[in-house]
């Protein structure tokens, strides 16, 4: 018989030890992903108790390095019955001597280099240094530490484990018993004292112990075969039944006789025009997807400007007929509808607020930490009922459970404790997030319309989620007619998740109709189209239809600009006849805002002066990078129909509102040269927040102090930062300058100074 060659007995070690090997090279190939490596620069940002912290994340580096390596050591160091790979000569020998203390070596320095090249831990880096060379060392030279005699060939010097391996074994199983049990328990409270990082760390060294000893290490001691593909028969057996994720984990099953009471929109649309002062503008708000940095851009951006118009007495919320989203962008535009519900604007006549109220409060609920809860839960129970059949009591274990009671937690902390100026909410406000959506945060008349944007994933439908009853083509009502009481039910939490049901991370949701039967499953409403401005368009078109809005002129002409006025009453017209005048008071204003740092014109729909541009912009005639297209064309096809389906939604929106600069704002985040980007994460860290936040401020305007990071530099234009590289009031790029002019131009609008016609 032909000996084995050498790659033959590499692959069966490899195999051998297949959970070291897979968790190291995993673990290290995340620190490619922006989202690991804002976390990794986050995990500690205003956590309070840092040094904790550091100590768990030092602790969950040190239990995955060494239960790779232990691991790794015990299966390589034992001769298995009926296995003669061990005398297989001094190549054998020579791996499984070495491998075991390679993976240590791997799992320590990349990521100790890479926290040491980031510069933003420099304790933590250090610390974590010298652990990873006194393990290294260890590891290297345990025998000559210990004073044990080397004795000789490495295979076959143990036949069964010594008291000493069982105690440090049973040590490395208590460990993931006790995670799973705390987060049973108190998910938010356990995920957010460990922080993201360390959850994976030690999740990640829970699979190297529990793989490699209950799947590897103890059937191989029978003398069977290794066993580590066998987690994948009841992941495949129990995946087509075993759905835990319903779209709001509180509610209970079960129908309703009738659907909450919802105004349609155009009743909705009477009650609240009725309350818009004279002269003042209509707003639109799209508010594009992107995880925490859509909620992040959203929220801020919105929360100035709304501080700003109060403090010189005038109304920004208020006019805002209507606010759609997408996935994080749902998510903040939410939390602003819920601030302006908490702290209403003052009353005409009343002392005008100094403090940023709004914007320090969007700061608080959404810049914080909300991938530990969702980590936690996904890493450990929910990940373990994968591979069980469902019980009735498993939506407990719901990872969603993570997002929808952290935001529920982090609202009701800011309520009992407001940022400074901020005066002290009404109770009720207290559990906003946590009651029935359409109900707590009914429409009303001085307040904006919500509409939360999801989809089918079975179909790409859409599904919207509102305060308001819908009724629009190619699109269903999830809290209408014939759905499960559960969807009827949704609180804001719920609602605002279905929305940003991000892929892997969020589950998809099953919705059920009355009846009992699962309709489909949503997902993140950026699988349709990512902007928020498809509903608007409908919506707008569908009040054009009504009588409630007006194009004029009807008849445009190259020289005369178009725009879109709300009139005080809807009043369908005959085909092919001219809405009578309206004072030119109503008009109707688009805000677009999106998170995706991006250069100029690049994305931008209009120009430097807010005139659509004379020509379409074709940036992607050629292909730059040569791709593998056999491989890679199913996602780019995914990716360009996504985005085409947004540009075609944002054209619709923005030709609807007319082609006068001031009839579309738009709020794009800008790239910077030398800024790091921030990451579509559900969590940022404090460089992310504040490089948002600066965006946003304008260089002729006194500098306002971002009370809300916890910094030594707590200005964006006082000159002692380097987060954004504006210097003299000149902006750092197109980009910045057209985010600068359109907020100048939204600004007008809120002041009472904008050109009207």
């Amino acid at each position: 018989m032909k000996p084995p060659t050498r790659l033959h007995l590499l692959a069966r070690l490899l195999w051998l030890c297949f959970y070291s090997v897979a968790m190291v090279a995993g673990g290290n190939a995340m620190l490619a992903l922006p989202q690991i490596r804002e976390g990794l620069w986050a995990f500690d940002d205003g956590a309070g108790d840092m040094v904790r912290r550091q100590v768990i994340f030092v602790l969950a580096f040190l239990y995955w390095a060494a239960t790779t390596w232990y691991v790794a050591r015990l299966t390589l160091g034992r001769q298995f019955p009926y296995d003669t790979i061990g005398s297989s000569g001094p190549f054998v020998q020579g791996v499984a001597q070495w491998l075991p203390r390679l993976l240590a070596l791997a799992a320590c320095v990349p990521l100790t280099l890479f926290l040491l090249g980031t510069g933003k831990h420099p304790v933590l880096s250090l610390v974590l240094l010298l652990v990873s060379g006194l393990f290294i060392v260890f590891t290297w030279q345990r025998r000559k530490l210990i004073g044990q005699a080397d004795r000789g060939s490495y295979y076959g010097y143990y036949d069964k484990l010594q008291p000493s391996s069982w105690h440090a074994l049973w040590a490395g199983f208590a460990v993931p018993h006790l995670m799973l049990l705390a987060i049973i328990v108190a998910p938010i409270p356990t995920a957010r004292m460990i922080g993201a990082p360390a959850l994976m760390l030690l999740a990640m060294g829970a699979w190297s112990l529990v793989g490699g000893m209950l799947l590897s290490y103890w059937p191989r001691t029978r003398g069977w075969i290794t066993l580590s593909w066998l987690p994948v028969i009841p992941l495949l057996a129990f995946s087509g039944c075993n759905d835990n994720h319903p779209i709001d984990w509180r509610g209970k099953p079960g129908s309703s006789p009738a659907p909450a009471e919802r105004p349609s929109l155009q009743a909705h649309y009477e009650n609240w025009i009725k309350d818009r002062p004279h002269g003042e503008p209509v707003y639109l708000v799209a508010s594009a997807g992107g995880a925490s940095r859509a909620s992040y851009w959203a929220g801020v951006t919105l929360g100035r400007l709304e501080d700003e118009a109060r403090a010189q007495g005038k109304r920004f919320g208020n006019n805002i007929f209507m606010m759609s989203g997408i996935s994080g962008g749902s998510v903040g535009i939410a939390a602003y509808a819920a601030a302006l519900r908490a702290w209403p604007a003052p009353l005409p006549g009343a002392d005008r607020p100094k403090a940023a109220c709004i914007r320090l409060a969007m700061d608080t609920m959404l810049g914080a930490d909300v991938l530990s809860p969702i980590g936690a839960l996904m890493l450990y129970p929910d990940l373990l009922q994968r591979f069980l059949p469902v019980v009735p009591a498993s939506q407990c274990i719901d990872r969603s459970r993570g997002l929808e009671e952290a935001w529920d937690q982090d609202w009701r902390a800011l309520m009992m404790n407001p940022p400074a100026g901020c005066s002290a909410p009404p109770d009720e406000m207290k559990n906003l997030w946590s009651q029935p959506f359409a109900t707590k945060l009914a429409a009303r008349a001085e307040a904006p319309a919500l509409v939360l944007n999801t989809v089918r994933l079975e179909d790409g439908r859409r599904v919207l989620q509102s305060n308001l009853g819908f009724d629009l083509p190619d699109a269903d009502d999830l809290l209408g007619v014939g759905f499960e009481a559960r969807a009827r039910a949704l609180t804001l939490a719920g609602a605002a998740h279905n929305s940003a049901r991000f892929p892997f991370i969020s589950p998809p949701g099953s919705v059920r109709k009355d009846n009992g039967k699962v309709w489909g499953h949503l997902g993140d409403g950026g699988y349709h189209e990512v902007t928020g401005a498809a509903t608007l368009a409908d919506v707008v078109e569908h009040l054009i239809d009504l009588g409630c809005l007006r194009q004029d002129p009807p008849r445009p002409s190259k020289q005369q600009p178009t725009r879109l006025y709300a009139r005080p009453t809807c009043q369908p017209m005959a085909p092919g006849r001219p809405a009578p005048p309206q004072p030119p008071d109503a008009r109707v204003v688009v805000i677009l805002l999106d998170n995706t740092p991006t250069g100029f014109p690049a994305e931008w729909r209009r120009d430097l002066e807010g005139h659509p541009p004379e020509k379409p912009r074709h940036e992607r005639d050629e292909a730059k990078v040569k791709q593998p297209v056999e491989i890679t064309g199913p996602i780019m096809g995914l990716r360009s129909n996504i985005s085409q389906e947004t540009r075609t939604a944002e054209q619709r929106l923005v030709a609807l509102a007319g082609t006068d600069p001031l009839s579309v704002i738009e709020l794009r985040l800008p790239r910077y040269r030398g800024v790091r980007e921030p990451s579509m994460n559900w969590q940022l860290d404090d460089d992310s927040r504040r490089a948002m936040m600066c965006a946003a401020d304008s260089f002729d305007r006194p500098a306002v102090p971002v009370l809300g990071i916890d910094s030594a530099d707590r200005h964006c234009n006082d000159g002692k930062n380097d987060i954004l590289p504006r210097r003299l009031g000149v902006p750092a790029n197109l980009a910045d300058e057209a985010l600068l002019r359109n907020l100048e131009r939204l600004r007008a609008w809120i002041g009472g100074k904008g050109t009207l016609p």
